[in-house]
């Protein structure tokens, strides 16, 4: 099993990212000390864990949608990237393609990460989401990649 270490590098990597996700994502909601567990299983710092709780004021149970989200930003330069590299984590299409998944839940993860932001207003969100409907969606079978969304005639997705 992969491991993190802080002497070589500095714990959350795309690729433990997935580790996580395939072992935490069938259970939807689960308990916080779950993922703190799997977490000091692979060895990725405490702080970085707490960190991730402070942002989400999780607690109790948590979906994991939420923890993946913010855990995913952590890695991230902007709600652009974040984005895309959660495209990239939930696709199913072989890596170096298109990275699509399905619209509706891109919209889930662009609402809160959007929400969590606090400076992207509700508006905004609703333009981005008509833009890519009405633009792409319609012609992907409901499916949304990256380069719909980093398009220079699409809305900038942090205002």
């Amino acid at each position: 099993m992969p491991l993190a270490t802080q002497k070589i590098d500095t714990g959350l990597t795309m690729g433990l990212i997935k580790i996580l996700h395939k072992q935490l994502s069938p259970k939807g909601k689960l308990s916080l000390q779950e993922i703190q567990n799997k977490f000091d299983d692979i060895k990725i710092p405490r702080e970085q864990f707490d960190d991730i709780v402070q942002i989400g004021a999780f607690n109790g149970e948590v979906q994991w949608d939420s923890f993946l989200a913010i855990t995913v930003s952590k890695i991230a330069k902007n709600i652009t990237d974040t984005l895309i590299k959660i495209c990239e984590l939930l696709t199913s299409d072989p890596p170096g393609a298109n990275a699509r998944i399905p619209f509706d839940v891109w919209k889930k993860y662009y609402r809160y990460l959007a929400e969590l932001d606090g400076d992207i207003t509700e508006e905004h969100v609703k333009q981005v989401i008509d833009y890519l409907a009405n633009e792409w969606v319609i012609r992907q079978n409901g499916l949304i990649h990256p380069r719909n969304f980093i398009h220079p005639e699409c809305p900038k997705l942090d205002a």
